[in-house]
């Protein structure tokens, strides 16, 4: 970037030849609007040519450059900065680099070698300055003390860096403060008080196909923001917006900008293509249903195809007992939503909905909770919740061989045949699973459901001429179980009494066997 900025000003300033009377009036009538404050502007007196170029410090604000005793300057309204650009002569008339205060003709004190910030002139010690040096490491210089608005050079006690009374030293962060009686406590320039006005900083450049606003349109006040609103027209879109050379894509129509700095703005928009075919995509997870209108018709599938044109409209239905829990677009939640409209595509669109059970019970382990969704739902072991109407699980509760009995029949009666507990207790006896003289209020433990179990499994393969997906070549029960994940085998050797939440998840375990047949 400098050597591009440094080509351009260095050889437009060797043919320029702009009076210096006129210098004041072509900055402040730049088409970007910025103006120069008097107490910035350089002693006209010394400059011979003026131009305007990128300035070095912030590097996307408009300086002025101009010559002055040889040299290339500059001067930022922007960030206020002002320096050397190109730099033929020393620091100071004396050859040395110094670091006196010097007054300036017109009272203001200036360290050496700098302009006055004042009247703008070249402020220098002669060569016999005897004050050239660098500012005492003695704390004591100027103390902590002083209440002026002094323009005075500090010397940090914390870390010795230096700068001037009242500023954050710039090497620990400590606010630098001179003493009550310095003699070169002098006052500063007084900066521009709240409510100063300033000129519109904002240039906007755009495409065809939309529409900008700022707000307020031309003047504002320092402090204060000027709010920058993009609207395309229709058929259009905002691909990209750029501001001071940063990207910000084309997302973003509204844009908050500081009233008291520069600002240029490129704006993008492009037509859109309404013929472009995006793959929109639907799918679930728990039990519910998604239904998708297209243009008003119901469709056959929730994922289809659609052009800007098109309007989509989704319905997220829950089954009994369940509730929408979240919905995502491209990833991104929009919340539990029960339905969801799309139209104007620009993209390809992935839409996914989770359904979750709508748990009555207020007792159940998180570990337990899918078992428990299982055998509430398939109904073998709501009767807590429908005939006595509690809102407890009670999966702590031991179960009996009459309970574990009547819960396995049930789950293998698909044709509904069986409609009282008694049927039930019947078909198990009958089929051999359970012997006709055997105690059923006995507790179960694991070892009596793992036999309970492989006696019901060839049932149900030899009822249904299936066969059951796993290891099974072993005629014990342990071994069975332990085969088709049913149980571990710490879990049979420990042989607990059977609960409701262990029955649950037998269950649960059962469900989700694989057979052929």
């Amino acid at each position: 970037m400098k050597k591009k900025l440094f080509a351009g000003f260095l050889s437009l300033l060797m043919v320029l030849t702009m009076a210096t009377g006129t210098f004041a009036a072509v900055f402040s009538s730049h088409p970007a609007g910025y103006y120069c404050p008097e107490n910035q502007a350089p002693n006209h007196s010394s400059v011979s040519t003026t131009m305007f170029d990128e300035c070095p410090k912030c590097g996307y604000a408009l300086a002025v450059f101009y010559t002055d005793n040889g040299s290339v300057k500059y001067i930022c309204p922007d960030c206020k900065e002002s320096g050397y650009a190109v730099k033929t002569t020393p620091d100071c008339i004396c050859g040395k680099s110094c670091d006196c205060r010097v007054q300036c003709v017109c009272g203001n004190y200036v360290s050496c070698g700098k302009e006055c910030a004042r009247c703008g002139k070249y402020v220098s010690c002669s060569a016999k300055c005897t004050d050239c040096k660098k500012p005492s490491a003695d704390k004591d210089q100027c103390g902590t003390t002083c209440t002026k608005d002094c323009s005075c050079t500090v010397q940090c006690t914390s870390c010795k860096g230096s700068g001037e009374c009242g500023d954050v030293c710039k090497t620990c962060g400590k606010t630098l403060t001179c003493s009550a009686d310095c003699k070169t406590c002098s006052r500063k320039p007084s900066k521009p008080s709240t409510g100063v006005e300033y000129l519109n900083n904002v240039s906007v450049t755009q495409t065809s196909g939309g529409t900008y606003h700022l707000s307020p349109a031309y003047r504002t006040t320092e402090g204060l923001k000027k709010t920058l609103s993009i609207t395309p027209n229709d058929g259009f879109e905002l691909t990209n917006v750029v501001i001071n050379g940063v990207s910000y894509g084309g997302n973003c129509y509204r844009f908050d900008l500081d009233a008291t700095r520069g600002y240029y703005v490129k704006i993008v928009f492009s037509k859109i293509k309404v013929n472009i075919k995006y793959s929109v995509t639907a799918e679930s997870e728990g039990n519910g249903t998604v239904v998708l209108y297209k243009n008003g018709t119901k469709a056959a599938n929730t994922s289809t195809h659609a052009v800007y044109t098109d309007k989509l409209s989704y319905s997220f239905i829950p089954a009994e007992n369940y509730e929408v829990k979240d919905v995502k677009v491209n990833g991104k939640s929009v919340g539990a939503k029960t339905s969801y409209y799309l139209e104007h595509l620009r993209g390809d669109v992935a839409i996914s909905v989770e359904f979750v059970w709508d748990i009555p019970y207020t007792d159940v382990a998180d570990a337990h909770k899918a078992a428990v969704e299982y055998v509430t739902e398939a109904g073998l072991m709501s009767g807590f919740y429908t005939h006595i109407h509690t809102d407890l699980f009670k999966g702590e509760k031991l179960v009996s061989l009459k309970t574990a009995a009547d819960v396995l029949a049930e789950m293998a009666d698909t044709k509904n045949a069986l409609s009282t507990k008694n049927e039930r207790i019947k078909w198990m006896t009958d089929n051999g699973i359970i012997d006709k003289d055997a105690d059923l209020t006995e507790i179960l433990t694991t070892e009596g459901m793992c036999e309970l179990i492989a006696k019901y499994l060839e049932v149900l393969e030899d009822k249904n001429n299936i066969a059951i997906i796993g290891d099974k070549s072993t005629n014990t029960a342990k071994e069975t179980c332990i085969a088709l994940n049913l149980v571990t085998e710490k879990a049979y050797k420990t042989n607990a009494k059977l609960t409701r939440y262990a029955l649950a998840e037998f269950c649960y375990a059962i469900s989700n066997l694989d057979y052929v047949g």
